[in-house]
């Protein structure tokens, strides 16, 4: 393989690797930032006749 070819297989490889530990970084160290989806209410305090 030329060298041209060397180059672009590393810059690739090491592109998606990179991306691939940023993410999993991401989704167990770091925070949570309040953008998980919002919890369902309950069936037992929710709904007609339960007042807040």
């Amino acid at each position: 393989m030329t060298l041209g070819g060397w180059l672009v297989m590393v810059l690739s490889v090491g592109t998606v690797s990179s991306l691939f530990f940023w993410c999993i970084y991401r989704i167990s160290v770091e925070k949570s930032t309040g953008n998980e989806p919002a919890r369902k209410p309950d069936a037992e305090t929710s709904g007609p006749g339960h007042e807040a």
